[in-house]
Order: structure tokens, then C-alpha cells, then sequence
């Protein structure tokens, strides 16, 4: 059920009624998308303490999709020597662990390029592991239903809802 505004619609409307449309549909689309977000995150909270990766219910199948990874390199001058010691020199270098063009001194760390040097393995990916501590992000939750179910007029699934396909 859906009730889209049309120009069919709209043309009877004043502008103090649209405007109090347009005003009061944002605020309610802002409470919905909170409270949905509420929800998620309980649901994705619920998971991780049943250490749990999947989401079985009646209606519903989720899973909590793992994030990327965030690095951080806590010493990027030592990180910089160790890469020089291992032989990466130059350009390689410096896109990995290199200072930013207009403003010295801070080192910038360019964790795509220290991924690549990494695959070169031995001395190189040492010095980068040595350097560098990554943790996984947050995992996101996926939802989707099952099967189209009635909903009552409030959008909760009524007594007698049938699953219908």
C-alpha cells in the first residue's frame, strides 16, 4: 500500500498544505528511519551475542555481512625505515608511506600501496606487518523476505496474514 503524491494530487493542495506535507513527511521519514535503524542494530546485536552469522525467522533470512578491515600504523617514520631497509625504494616508497605533497612533515600512509608491497612477501611484508595492526570493522546486516506477506493498514503482519506468492 502506497500513498505517492501525484500531480493529480498535488494541484489541490494550497502551498501552506504542502509545505505542512512536505515538513511533517520529513520529520516522520526521519523517525522511521531511525527507529529502523534501532531495530537493525538490535537485530545485528542480538547475533553477534548469540555469536551467531545468520538470521532465521519466520517471516525473514539475514546475515551479518563482515566490513573491511581499518589499519592503523601507529609509527609511520619507523614503518618508512623498515620499508627502505627491505629494499623498497623511490616512487614505491614514497605512495606508501610518504609525505603528502603540499605539506610536510606528516607521513601519509597509503595502505592500497602496502597491500601491494605485501604480496611481494619476505622482508617487505615483515616490515609491513611489524608496523601495522588491523582490525575488522563492524559487520552490516542484509535482510530480505522470505515471501510477500499481507500487512494490516498499520504495517505490522496481521493475525490471519497469508503468505502469498
Amino acid at each position: 500500500m502506497t500513498n505517492r503524491l501525484n500531480e493529480e494530487a498535488l494541484v489541490a493542495f494550497s502551498d501552506d498544505a504542502l509545505a505542512e506535507i512536505a515538513e511533517g513527511m520529513l520529520e516522520e521519514a526521519n523517525t522511521l528511519r531511525h527507529n529502523a535503524g534501532v531495530a537493525r542494530y538490535e537485530l545485528a546485536r542480538r547475533l553477534k551475542d548469540r555469536e551467531g552469522t545468520h538470521l532465521e525467522t519466520e517471516h525473514w533470512t539475514g546475515r551479518l555481512v563482515p566490513s573491511g578491515f581499518a589499519h592503523t600504523v601507529t609509527d609511520p617514520e619507523a614503518l618508512r625505515e623498515a620499508l627502505a631497509a627491505a629494499g623498497v625504494t623511490g616512487e614505491w616508497l614514497d605512495e606508501a608511506v610518504g609525505y603528502p605533497k603540499p605539506m610536510p612533515p606528516s607521513l601519509l600512509v597509503n595502505h592500497r600501496t602496502l597491500n601491494e608491497l605485501a604480496k611481494r612477501g619476505g622482508t617487505v611484508r615483515a616490515a609491513i606487518e611489524a608496523h601495522r595492526q588491523s582490525e575488522r570493522g563492524e559487520p552490516k546486516l542484509e535482510l530480505h523476505r522470505k515471501a510477500a506477506v499481507e500487512l494490516d493498514g498499520a504495517g505490522l503482519l496481521g493475525e490471519k496474514a497469508e503468505v502469498t506468492e
